[in-house]
């Protein structure tokens, strides 16, 4: 099983682009394993906490109608 955490960062993107730091020059200089994610497919989302400003689009899509599902196989939300 592959476990990958999203959401974990501040409210800031790291690198910011035009920061000098430490921090941000390490990031960029690491490269993609400290990179932000792009999306991909979700087969489960955890929510460990419900905030709005993280959660929103969710419930969206369910009063919509969405399906949660992919080639026949159901997403779990």
């Amino acid at each position: 099983m592959e476990l990958i955490v999203l959401g974990s960062g501040g409210n800031s993107p790291t690198p910011m682009p035009t920061c000098g730091c430490r921090v941000c020059t390490e990031a960029r200089e690491k490269g993609a394993p400290y990179a932000r994610r792009g999306n991909s497919l979700f087969v489960h989302i955890l929510l460990t906490h419900f905030h709005a400003d993280h959660t929103m689009g969710l419930r969206v899509l369910q009063a919509l109608g969405i399906e949660f599902a992919y080639d026949g196989m159901e997403i779990s939300v």
